[in-house]
C-alpha cells in the first residue's frame, strides 16, 4: 500500500480520504495511568479541597459558571475512571485502593462544603443547589453517557484531552458540595423566590452523585471490557453487581421523571391559560408555583400577590 495514500500534499489538487481508526493504548499504559489515578496523594486532595471551595461558593452564589470552572479543577474522576478498570480487569488491589481514595476524596469534599458554608453563614439556596436536589432517570442517562466516554477517551491517546469534557458532563464534586451546604444549612433552608424545595437537600444530592458513580463504574467497565482489557468470564460478577445497583437507583430516579414531565405539563397549560385567557390573571403576579403528585393526584400550590 502507499504510504502516503489518504494523505493531502500541495501538490494534489484531491484528497483520498481513508477510514483512520486509532490503536487502543497499550494494556500496560493503560494500567499505569490508572494505578496513578487510583493513588490518594497530597496533591489529590489540594485539587479537590479548592475545586470544593470554588463549587461551593459558586453554588451559594447561584453562579454557573464558577460551578463549571470547578468541575474542571476538581480530579474526583480519576479513582472512579480507576474503579472501571479494575472491575473490568479484576485488579482486586487497584479496585480496592481507588474504591478508597474515592470514599475519602468523598468524606473530603462534604466536609470542606460543611465548614465553607458555615463560615459563610447563608441560608437561602438558589437554583444551582435546588437543581442537584431532585436528580431523574435522565441524570443516570448522562452518567453512562459520560463514563462511556471517558473510559474511550482513556484509551486513545488523541482523545485524551475530552477527560476535562467528561468531568463537566457528569458533575461529580458540586452534588457532594450541594450534600455539605445542606448539612451545614439543615431544615433552616429558605428557597429563592420562584423556587420550589421539597426534597431533603443532603438526601436528594446524594442520591445524584450515587448515580453519577454507578453510572460512569458501570460503563467505563464495560467499554474496557469490550476493548479486550478484560477477560467477560472474571468481570460478570463486578458488571452484574454494579448493574444491581443501577437498577435499585433506577426506580426512584424514574419516578422523579415522571414528577418531572407532569410539572412540566402542569406549567405549560398554567402559562397558555394566561395568554388564552388573560383576565384571569389581571392585577395578579405569581411569585411561586409549585407542583406536587400525591398519588394520582396533581396538587397545585401557587403563591401570588
Amino acid at each position: 500500500m502507499d504510504a502516503n495514500a489518504g494523505v493531502c500534499t500541495p501538490e494534489t489538487l484531491s484528497c483520498n480520504w481513508m477510514f483512520f481508526r486509532e490503536q487502543a493504548t497499550p494494556a500496560t499504559e493503560v494500567l499505569e495511568n490508572q494505578s496513578s489515578n487510583a493513588v490518594l496523594s497530597l496533591e489529590f486532595l489540594i485539587l479537590l479541597g479548592l475545586s470544593t471551595v470554588i463549587a461551593t461558593n459558586g453554588l451559594i452564589s447561584d453562579s454557573a459558571a464558577t460551578v463549571i470552572g470547578a468541575m474542571i479543577v476538581a480530579p474526583l474522576m480519576q479513582p472512579i475512571s480507576a474503579m472501571g478498570y479494575g472491575l473490568a480487569t479484576t485488579n482486586r488491589q487497584l479496585l480496592i485502593r481507588s474504591t478508597v481514595t474515592m470514599l475519602i476524596g468523598v468524606f473530603f469534599t462534604i466536609a470542606v462544603a460543611y465548614f465553607s458554608t458555615i463560615l459563610v453563614g447563608v441560608q437561602t439556596v438558589g437554583r444551582e443547589i435546588v437543581g442537584r436536589t431532585a436528580p431523574t432517570l435522565l441524570d443516570l442517562g448522562v452518567a453512562i453517557a459520560a463514563g462511556t466516554a471517558g473510559g474511550f477517551a482513556a484509551t486513545r491517546r488523541s482523545v485524551g484531552n475530552t477527560i476535562s469534557g467528561v468531568a463537566i458532563a457528569v458533575a461529580l464534586v458540586p452534588p457532594l458540595c450541594v450534600v455539605g451546604v445542606g448539612l451545614a444549612i439543615g431544615r433552616a433552608a429558605i428557597p429563592e423566590v420562584g423556587l420550589d424545595l421539597n426534597q431533603n437537600i443532603p438526601v436528594g444530592a446524594f442520591l445524584l452523585f450515587l448515580a453519577n458513580l454507578a453510572g460512569i463504574v458501570l460503563s467505563g467497565s464495560l467499554v474496557y471490557v469490550m476493548q479486550g482489557y478484560g477477560c467477560w468470564g472474571h468481570a460478570l460478577k463486578g458488571i452484574t453487581v454494579s448493574l444491581l445497583v443501577i437498577i435499585c437507583l433506577a426506580f426512584p430516579l424514574m419516578f422523579a421523571l415522571e414528577e418531572l414531565l407532569v410539572k412540566q405539563i402542569v406549567h405549560r397549560h398554567l402559562f397558555q391559560l394566561r395568554y388564552s385567557q388573560p383576565e384571569l390573571y389581571e392585577n395578579i403576579v405569581m411569585r411561586r408555583l409549585s407542583v406536587k403528585l400525591a398519588g394520582k393526584t396533581i396538587l397545585v400550590d401557587i403563591e401570588a400577590i
